[in-house]
């Protein structure tokens, strides 16, 4: 734990400096800001595009952001990372327990905070959505918020989810989409 603790001490000085090298172009900000002021919002980013994500922790202090991260090894330095911003705190998330993943997330909506989700994580498969965030959406009246972004430069890794990494001075147009509350089965396209 102390060694994934120092990771996360210089792995997050590393990204700060990376993004700061990035030309970021924010647009949806006005709208995040007056939907905050009604409540929480579900946040949805795939798990390409993670790799951002503090942009988003920037950008949404109005209310406590509470991020749902799997709950395996590979969590662990993510976690203590997205900890260390003001404000944010994480959720473990099991594999196999998503159901108290469910509930967990309902009761936090419920209680004024936002969530980060990303709904085809932990393990795919690539963009598929996975069916809770539209049940959490639904069941405590919470507008989903999708939020993606392009870079003029991009490396992807070869992995399940095709991981996404800015190239250092790329621009970045990073995107907050329109709030909607899915009241039935519609589909959620957020790209």
């Amino acid at each position: 734990m102390f060694m994934n603790k120092i990771a996360a001490f210089f792995l997050k000085i590393l990204l700060h400096l990376y993004l700061k090298t990035l030309r970021v172009q924010v647009s949806g900000q006005e709208t995040v800001s007056q939907t905050l002021k009604q409540g929480p919002v579900i946040f949805m980013i795939w798990h390409d595009s993670l790799l951002l994500t503090p942009l988003l922790m920037w950008t949404t202090t109005l209310r406590p952001l509470r991020l749902l991260i799997s709950n395996s090894r590979d969590g662990d330095i993510p976690s203590l990372i997205a900890e260390s911003y003001k404000n944010v705190s994480v959720v473990r998330v099991k594999h196999f327990a998503r159901q108290s993943a469910l509930i967990e997330s309902c009761r936090l909506l419920r209680g004024g905070s936002s969530l980060l989700i990303t709904p085809d994580g932990p393990r795919g498969p690539r963009r598929v959505m996975k069916e809770g965030i539209l049940f959490a959406s639904r069941k405590e009246n919470v507008p989903i918020m999708p939020v993606t972004w392009e870079a003029s430069k991009t490396f992807t890794l070869n992995s399940w989810d095709q991981f996404r990494i800015p190239l250092p001075f790329s621009r970045v147009d990073f995107h907050f989409g329109t709030p909607q509350i899915y009241t039935n089965d519609a589909v959620l396209s957020p790209c």
